[in-house]
Formats: C-alpha cells, structure tokens, sequence
C-alpha cells in the first residue's frame, strides 16, 4: 500500500482528503499547530523546515504521494488563517522535497486567484484578482510547479465537514446560524462552483494514478454565491431557509481576494480524467449522508496514532 503525506491535515480539506484516503493508502498527517485525529491515519505536529531537513526526515516513510493543502482554504470561509506568507513558502519547500524523495506532489489551491469580469475560469485564463493574497498563492503555484517535476496545482472551492478541534467551518457556522435564526444575510455578490471536499479526493486520486501534472480546475457543476448556497442547504436540513437579501446594481467590480467572481471551468480534468462536475443537489444529500453514515465521524477521532516531530 502506497504512503501519502497531506501536509494540512488541520484544514477542511486536508482532513477529508486523509479521511477518503485512509482505506487505500498509508496516510501520514501533519499539522503545523496541533494534533488532528482522522480515524485510520497517523498524525504528527510538525512546523516544517528546509526541503532537505524535511527530505532527511521522511525519507524512511518512502512516500508516493506528498499532498499539501495549506493553501486550499475557501474563499467563503472567513476564519483567520496562518500567515499566507509563511505558508506558501512552506508550501514550495514541500514541492522541493518532493522532487528530492521522487515523488508526486499535489498543491491544493484556490478560485481565489481569480476575479471578474469573466463568469468562468480556465486553466489557461488570466483574469487574476490583483490582491497581495491572490499574488502570493499564484507565485507559490509557479514555484511548486518549477520546483518539482511531477507537481499537480489543483485550483478549486471545497466544503465539508471539519475535522475536530479547528473550530467551526463554513457549513457548521452557516447551519447554526440558520438553525438559530441569527442569519442575517449571506452574501449574494461573490459566487463559485464549490464542492464537496471528499468528492474533490476521489477526483485527486484518480488525477493521482493518472499522473497527472500542472495547472488542474476541479470544481463543481454549478455557479452559486453564498446566499444561494444557504438557501439550498437549509433545505436539505430542514432547518429555516435565510431572508433573501436585496442587492442593487453594483456599479464597480467587487475588489478583494475571493470577493468576486471566482466560478471555474474543469476542462482539463473533463478531457483527462473523465470527470462530471457533480450538482450541488447530489453534494449536498452527500454531505448529509455522511452525518449519518459515520464519516463524520471519522473526521473526529477513532483508531490513532500521534506523533511529534521536533
């Protein structure tokens, strides 16, 4: 069985993604700030370093496969993140310690790169959103991709569960306010084409076996903002839907990193992978399901092991 690393094993999708991997692979998790507990994955706190201090370390482990999601936090998702300086450097340093090990690296970014005045984004488009942080995730994108041969950047805007002790995420956040009926509003300028994040690791496991390499949209199949998004999740709930929000006509395109239009287009995965991008409808009766099925939690804790790195 081949050995993963997911680097960010404390964010939303680096804990799904070891939570669909856990069955397949030998899933090593690192976080930077605490030990995350996935069921059937061994974790690890470690700040990270040098590539050739961390090539020194994992070495022994012979990893297949080094996935880093530091970066791949959703433009909807307000809460406080590491310095995204000191992340995307660590997050080249892992791509530099891929091609040390031979091995493949998948960088998990963000539509937030992206802006209007385009509705959808290709790989190949260049309508970039001008933020120091749209600018520093880009840059990090080419250096990994430069620093390592066998570089996968997975541009995407992923929802899920969170794994226990981060706090809340977007979807938890969201259905306690709808269920406390303290939503005041959801946005309704910003929109994407979100989904599910254990649906994004079926896809990135595929894009794995496939060999796929460079700039890759995986994204899902519907173009939706906030307030929509809420609407369609509380029905799925059952819990009160939020009052619909009264926006005029913007007079200027929104300015700020994921403020806009960040939808995506999965071309290059459609034509090499085969993949469907799923509606939101099916994503989110999987989301629910998998509160029911024990997958959430899987996300919680289980069977275990910790580590420390120093």
């Amino acid at each position: 069985m081949d050995t993963a690393i997911i680097v960010g094993i404390d964010t939303l999708v680096g804990a799904n993604i070891a939570a669909t991997l856990a069955d397949r692979f030998q899933v090593i998790g690192i976080s930077p700030r605490s030990a995350i507990t996935i069921e059937g994955c061994r974790t690890v706190v470690d700040s990270g370093g040098t590539a050739r201090t961390l090539a020194n370390q994992w070495a022994a482990e012979e990893p297949a496969w080094i996935i880093y999601c530091g970066l791949s936090n959703s433009s909807w998702d307000d809460q406080p993140s590491r310095p995204l300086t000191k992340v995307a450097h660590t997050a080249v340093e892992w791509a530099r310690t891929a091609e040390k090990l031979n091995t493949r690296f998948t960088l998990i970014s963000t539509d937030a790169v992206f802006t209007g005045p385009w509705i959808f984004h290709r790989e190949d488009c260049d309508t970039f959103c001008d933020s120091s942080e749209a600018t520093i995730v880009r840059e990090a994108e080419s250096r990994c991709v430069q620093a390592c041969q066998q570089t996968l950047v997975v541009r995407t805007n992923a929802f899920g569960w969170s794994p226990e002790g981060t706090g809340e995420g977007f979807i938890e956040r969201t259905l306690s306010a709808l269920e406390t009926g303290s939503a005041d509003h959801f946005d309704s300028v910003r929109h994407a084409t979100p989904m599910l994040a254990s649906d994004l690791a079926e896809v990135i496991v595929q894009a794995y076996h496939d060999q796929l390499s460079g700039v890759c949209h995986i994204s899902g199949g519907e173009r939706i903002n906030p307030s929509q998004f809420a609407s369609r999740l509380a029905a799925q709930f059952e819990v009160p839907a939020p009052l619909p929000r009264v926006v005029g006509i913007l007079s200027d395109r929104p300015i700020g990193f994921g403020c806009g239009e960040t939808s995506l287009l999965s071309g290059k995965a459609r034509s090499a992978l085969g993949f469907t991008p799923p509606l939101l409808e099916e994503s989110l009766q999987r989301l629910a399901d998998q509160s029911e099925n024990g997958y959430r939690d899987r996300l919680r804790g289980g069977a275990h092991t910790h580590g420390k790195v120093a």
